[in-house]
């Protein structure tokens, strides 16, 4: 393990872990795409992006991170970097993707 410092300042020694803030900032999206084909699931993670990104140009800070897929029962978990959870379901929203939830996460990448 190394020192890290993290977004919110602190320094520890160990593996980074996102959005240990008070205010969390990593959100997960949880999806059902059951039956979706891989077109599809491609062009609903290129949507995530484009809009995150066009929300970014109108002021907004919301950052698509990554998406994990089981294609066994059609589960998605997307993951963001934003200012709230409503701000990325309108983001979820405004791209028109489903959604079964959203809520604070945290980031647990190595």
């Amino acid at each position: 393990y190394d020192l890290i410092t993290h977004r919110c300042g602190k320094i520890c020694n160990g593996p980074v872990i996102t959005a240990m803030e008070e205010n969390m900032s990593i959100y997960m999206v949880e999806r059902d795409l059951k039956g979706i084909s891989m077109e599809g699931l491609g062009g609903a993670q290129k949507a995530a992006i484009a809009e995150a990104a066009k929300m970014r140009g109108e002021g907004n800070s919301i950052n698509y991170i990554r998406s994990t897929f089981a294609p066994g029962d059609g589960r998605c978990m997307c993951l963001f970097d934003g200012e709230s959870a409503d701000q990325v379901k309108s983001m979820n929203d405004r791209a028109g993707l489903p959604y079964n939830q959203v809520v604070a996460a945290m980031d647990l990448t190595p």
